[in-house]
């Protein structure tokens, strides 16, 4: 006669594998299987079809999502120049790039072009020039409206009149501000800025506020 191991040390470990891998505990001869002890993953291929299928199922882009973005924009520039003379405030262009790689952090290329700062009085010297940096953003991923503060480095060209010549060196930029969007991919955004330049052109800080869109892919 053949030995029937029914110690609960087997029978147990045996019934809980197979309840994780899906497999229902056979029942007695001549019952039904009550789909009450299915594991609740056992779900039929039909059934994962269906929940594909359904519109709601699919939640949208989140607006912290990681990615990349594109922007572009204008500003007030308010000139803080330390040179002879006088200076009218002017205006200036923003363009950006960046990737958000994490729902608070942000890497980004910026370009400032700046307008003429026309000279005005005895001593005229028009100033022209454009900023490159390279920034760090950090976000807080509220949801539809975002504020953040940024960072970078990078560097100033200046073409100054009076200087007969265009110069350039490192610049330090620092903003603070906010993006709303208004669907997923489209936002806008306002900006508070500062470059504060350094040997060659330390002379010529600006002030922008401004704003402008952003596009996230």
């Amino acid at each position: 006669m053949r030995h029937r191991f029914s110690s609960p040390f087997l029978t147990a470990p045996l019934a809980l594998a197979l309840l994780v891998l899906g497999v229902p505990i056979l029942a007695p001869q001549g019952a039904a299987a009550d789909p009450a002890t299915l594991a609740p993953h056992a779900l039929s291929v039909d059934s994962l079809a269906l929940q594909g299928d359904d519109p709601e199922a699919s939640a949208a882009p989140s607006f912290s999502r990681a990615g990349g973005y594109l922007g572009a924009g204008g500003a007030f520039a308010l000139q803080n120049f330390d040179i002879p003379g006088e200076q009218k405030n002017a205006a200036s262009i923003a363009f950006r790039a960046g990737y958000r790689g994490y729902s608070w952090l942000a890497v980004e290329f910026l370009g400032d072009v700046l307008t003429t700062f026309d000279g005005k009085g005895s001593q005229d010297n028009d100033v022209n020039g454009y900023a490159l940096t390279v920034n760090g953003k950090l976000v807080a991923p509220l949801g539809r409206v975002e504020p953040w503060l940024m960072a970078g480095i990078g560097f100033l060209d200046i073409d100054a009149d009076r200087e007969g010549h265009r110069k350039e060196d490192f610049v330090f930029r620092s903003a603070v501000g906010l993006d709303v969007y208004l669907t997923p991919h489209w936002a806008l955004y306002g900006e508070a800025a500062y470059l504060l330049p350094t040997g060659d052109v330390k002379r010529y800080d600006v002030a922008t506020f401004g704003g402008g869109i952003l596009f996230r892919f």
